[in-house]
């Protein structure tokens, strides 16, 4: 394959990304993209002329919902950055970073630095899953509804809370889904709908505000954006 082949698949690829990520954008998440650092630091969202042509390589997603900054704390407004600027991608992962001052309370962030663990699903689907399908399921990860394991990972007090815990932090999330429509476009044959095993987590996909679950084991105070 080309250089200008390559080039023009990987547009593609981002169109479709753009398209389905934009879908998110509602209640629960919102989501900002971006065609480089530069015109994120100077807040200049893409235009969506931009994103169909495939130069969107930025996004910014910030969850309204609670999400957990530590056994006792929990912040609204928490904002994950997800680059797809790599020459190789979508066969190489994209990269995740918490940008908010305070991280979510999960083994799959760093604290300080921000870095989320993605796992290695991308690498063994290769690159057949979405943008948006990796942001709704590092979403579920934040609030406990990806499946359990025995690994430690970024933030072993997190490992023991959630074990104690039981159950999703935020029992009253319901995350948006991609619809079928982000893939019925015109000139879009080449790209298809990848088909990636989803956790479900609610029968239905309707967008309705989050409520913070009240129970064990301790009582939680919500904070804003993820400043203490």
């Amino acid at each position: 394959m080309s250089r200008k082949s390559r080039r023009d698949k990987q547009c593609g690829r981002r169109s479709l990304d753009h398209r389905a990520m934009m879908s998110l954008d509602g209640d629960v998440l919102k989501v900002k993209a971006y065609t480089d650092h530069a015109s994120a630091d100077a807040g200049r969202v893409a235009t969506p002329e931009q994103g169909a042509a495939g130069e969107v390589t930025l996004y910014d997603v910030t969850c309204t919902a609670p999400l957990p900054l530590s056994a006792r704390e929990a912040a609204r407004g928490i904002t994950t950055r997800f680059d797809v600027s790599g020459s190789g991608y979508p066969l190489t992962a994209p990269l995740a970073v918490v940008t908010s001052p305070r991280k979510p309370f999960t083994t799959h962030v760093q604290q300080g630095s921000g870095i989320v663990c993605l796992g290695s699903l991308w690498g063994e689907l290769k690159g057949k899953e979405l943008l948006a399908e990796l942001v709704l399921r590092v979403m579920r990860a934040f609030n406990y509804q990806d499946p359990a394991t025995n690994e430690l990972g970024f933030q072993p007090d997190a490992f023991h809370y959630r074990q104690r815990l039981g159950r999703p932090f935020n029992a009253g999330l319901v995350l948006p889904a991609v619809p079928d429509e982000v893939f019925q476009v015109e000139g879009a044959a080449s790209e298809q709908r990848p088909r990636v095993a989803v956790v479900a987590t609610s029968a239905s996909a309707t967008r309705i505000p989050p409520r913070l679950a009240v129970g064990r084991p301790t009582r939680v105070a919500i904070v804003s954006g993820g400043r203490s």
